[in-house]
């Protein structure tokens, strides 16, 4: 898998060159997950008794917490996504999925995940269901001191993913770490569109206010980078339920604290076969949920995003 995520990266994004050029990213990107999807699964089942346990027994000034969720729909296919998390070459202190007991009411999943409890996987099933603002709810609640790295369910992840947000901490230990991210831009003072943003941004400046992490590539929150307000589940649920990426920032904005991209993945990391059969894009970038939610979250807060233009 690693090989061929290096050559996809190594090839030029062409979304310089318009249309035409997105046009030739969404073609490379189809061809190389179809090679992903082809590869990597029976790749991985195959090579599974030789791996050892993918979590740190070592001891640690602060642990590394990965965190996320899933729901039935993806279920019978997280494991290839967790098993490229337990191969990482920076080891993680834990790796939990977050399940809901009203998704899963008899807690009944695949073996293909329960295999990998053995290897360092932990399952734990909560009573409500959050949507996908589990995959950082309870880590944040339960591991308050420690850092908590959110990935998402359906995504094959490179052997350096966690390694890069890492190292990145360590320059920089104050601020949100994201191997992607958004940044919010302006016409005047009036903030653009979600759509309109630049997406997958790869800047020189190192980190800023206005980079939006996507749980996507991997994002790494130091302990307390977040407002405490981020725990009202009852003013999430009711603006906010479907954009746990928009609340997260808003949340870490309130704390001033800055995010910081590194510099590598240059395209999206690509998903796991059918889990995008399943997906929120549709309805919330595409159909403007995003710009809805966020502004209502703004709002709500009192935050004037313009002020953080040059901050």
């Amino acid at each position: 898998m690693n090989w061929i995520y290096t050559i996809y990266f190594f090839l030029p994004n062409f979304k310089r060159f318009g249309f035409p050029g997105k046009v030739v990213n969404k073609a490379l990107e189809m061809i190389t997950k179809r090679i992903l999807d082809l590869v990597v699964p029976s790749s991985l089942k195959r090579t599974q008794k030789e791996q050892l346990s993918g979590i740190n027994t070592e001891e640690r000034e602060i642990e590394y917490i990965v965190s996320l969720t899933s729901f039935p729909g993806r279920i019978n296919e997280v494991w290839t996504t967790v098993e490229t998390l337990l191969r990482q070459s920076f080891k993680p202190d834990q790796i939990i999925l977050w399940l809901s007991e009203v998704q899963f009411p008899d807690k009944s999943i695949p073996n293909s995940l329960l295999d990998l409890k053995k290897r360092g996987l932990q399952i734990e099933f909560v009573k409500d269901d959050i949507r996908s603002h589990k995959k950082y709810f309870y880590a944040f609640e339960r591991f308050p001191n420690s850092a908590v790295i959110t990935v998402d369910d359906d995504v094959y992840y490179p052997a350096d993913t966690l390694k890069y947000l890492i190292e990145a901490n360590n320059r920089n230990k104050e601020s949100v770490v994201a191997n992607r991210a958004h940044q919010i831009t302006f016409e005047g003072e009036k903030m653009q569109t979600y759509r309109q943003w630049r997406h997958n941004v790869k800047s020189k400046r190192k980190s800023s206010h206005l980079y939006v992490p996507t749980g996507v590539g991997g994002v790494l929150y130091p302990p307390y980078s977040y407002h405490d307000d981020i725990f009202d589940d009852e003013v999430f649920k009711r603006i906010c339920f479907m954009a746990d990426d928009l609340w997260l920032k808003v949340a870490t904005l309130r704390n001033n604290t800055t995010v910081t991209i590194t510099p590598y993945f240059n395209k999206d990391l690509l998903t796991v076969g059918r889990s995008q059969n399943i997906k929120l894009v549709s309805s919330n970038s595409m159909g403007g949920g995003n710009d809805i939610q966020f502004r209502d979250v703004l709002e709500h807060f009192k935050i004037d995003i313009y002020s953080y233009k040059d901050k």
